[in-house]
């Protein structure tokens, strides 16, 4: 997965099937006063041909939902801190907020 501020890339994490927990500090110069764009970008799977419709077909067949759709990643949540104020928790400024788009 990569991880891009502003537009600027940083990094990239390993995304697996399973749920992982990552801590990223982001450079200082690459943030600015107001709001900040941060995008996380999943690599685009291989699709393995018609097995999936296959699956589709069957779900239907037995009156089940299919699932028509792979999911790329998921997010459970996102927190960003300010990490001079976490260095003096007196006067700690943190927020959490859904994610409402992925790009």
């Amino acid at each position: 997965m990569q991880i891009k501020v502003n537009g600027q890339p940083i990094g990239e994490l390993q995304s697996s099937r399973e749920w992982n927990t990552w801590d990223i500090t982001i450079p200082g110069s690459l943030v600015k006063d107001g709001v900040n764009e941060i995008v996380l970008r999943w690599p685009i799977p291989a699709f393995p041909g018609l097995t999936p419709l296959n699956r589709v077909v069957d779900d239907l067949a037995e009156r089940l939902y299919p699932e028509f759709y792979c999911p790329f990643g998921e997010i459970h949540s996102f927190v960003a801190t300010d990490a001079v104020a976490d260095l003096n928790p007196a006067g700690r400024v943190s927020f959490k907020q859904e994610l409402t788009e992925v790009q």
